[in-house]
């Protein structure tokens, strides 16, 4: 029984470590200046599962690389956006 347990807990953590980083792009409605962006990448980049975010201001676009293994999920990217301020147009990821 203990190895049972112990292949499956081996085969879990070898399954996670293959697992990818993900790039999400997200459009934002509301952003007005620089301080706007800058306070998305913040917000964002705060997030326990996001490597980094990077604001296209001219063309309204987030990038979120996420970390290796941690999903984002979209209503917490939306959660965060609203709580600052802005409003979440749309949300497509890209490998």
């Amino acid at each position: 029984m203990k190895i049972c347990a112990f292949l499956a807990l081996a085969l879990g953590i070898a399954l996670s470590s293959y697992a990818h980083a993900e790039t999400v792009l997200v459009k934002v409605e509301g952003m007005v200046c620089s301080s706007c962006a800058k306070k998305i990448e913040k917000d964002l980049s705060a997030l326990p599962s996001v490597q980094s975010a990077k604001v296209e201001f001219k063309k309204h676009l987030v990038r979120i690389d996420t970390q290796k293994g941690i999903q984002l999920e979209d209503a917490l990217i939306e959660k965060t956006l609203t709580d600052a301020g802005f409003h979440l147009k749309s949300i497509k990821r890209v490998n």
